[in-house]
């Protein structure tokens, strides 16, 4: 039996609220970190299950992490 394969495509609009390191920072992240909130060997159905928690993981992830290297600029 021949197995269907299924494309995703991933869009970001990174404008960069805190200048071109957030953008240039998530660019290099968030798709990262998205995918490894995800276990691994999911079944398609499983995986569109659980995707949307771990797109906030991911973007939670991101954010931490850029906060946490003191890229933040104080207004």
């Amino acid at each position: 039996m021949e197995r269907k394969r299924h494309n995703l495509q991933c869009i970001q609009v990174l404008d960069g609220h805190n200048g071109d390191a957030a953008a240039a920072y998530a660019k290099e992240n968030l798709l990262k970190d998205v995918m490894g909130a995800l276990p691994p060997n999911l079944s398609r159905e499983e995986w569109l299950s659980i995707l949307p928690r771990a797109l906030i993981a991911g973007f939670v992830k991101t954010d931490e992490e850029f906060r946490r290297k003191g890229w933040i600029r104080q207004f």
